[in-house]
């Protein structure tokens, strides 16, 4: 158990140094620290206007903006047909991987 837990432990003690997410925060409309972020993570010495992460962030708001129009109630999920399809798959997914007896052959390993 305790290796299982080692990886996860060095992920959390580094959490603080990660940046947040661009996406994150233009959803939220924090522009200007997104926009530092895709500057820092995509900058180049061989591409001094930052073409790339320009390019980059604003792919990123015209995602955020499309995303927007889309409605993402439960009910929205269920009515339209290929959401319900993409659920209904996720669902059965979950259900098959929980059902092939991991659980209980992780049960048995824990004395």
């Amino acid at each position: 158990m305790a290796l299982q837990m080692a990886l996860p432990a060095i992920v959390l003690s580094g959490i603080y140094w990660m940046p947040e997410s661009p996406r994150y925060l233009l959803s939220k409309d924090r522009v200007e620290a997104a926009r530092d972020i895709v500057h820092r993570m995509h900058s180049d010495p061989s591409d001094p206007t930052d073409e790339f992460a320009k390019r980059e962030f604003y792919q990123m708001q015209m995602q955020i903006a499309l995303d927007n129009t889309f409605a993402t109630s439960y009910w929205d999920i269920l009515t339209q047909p290929s959401m319900r399809k993409r659920a209904l798959t996720t669902i059965l997914l979950e259900f098959c991987l929980m059902s092939s007896g991991i659980l209980v052959i992780l049960s048995k390993s824990i004395p």
